[in-house]
């Protein structure tokens, strides 16, 4: 499995809610197709919005969704220092 990760603007007007949706989760997931992982918030220090994983099958679905990406991108190293961080 492959995963990217996004830092998704973190104000509650940056996520368009529809009915259904209860959690920034839940809208990410529906704009790209497919269930993302919320990590964390802005108040990690990582970036300044909410950073989700979305999850891929082969890497080239991730090199096409990184050319098309509109949001920026995190680097999986300061994930997983932040992970160990918080254990």
């Amino acid at each position: 499995m492959y995963s990217v990760f996004i830092d998704h603007p973190g104000s509650l007007g940056s996520y368009d809610f529809l009915p259904g949706d209860k959690t920034g989760e839940d809208v990410v997931s529906r704009k790209f197709g497919v269930k993302v992982k919320f990590i964390c918030n802005s108040a990690a220090r990582i970036s300044a919005g909410d950073i989700y994983e979305i999850p891929f099958d082969n890497p080239e679905d991730v090199t096409a969704f990184i050319l098309k990406c509109e949001y920026n991108l995190i680097d999986k190293d300061k994930i997983r220092d932040y992970q160990n961080r918080k254990r």
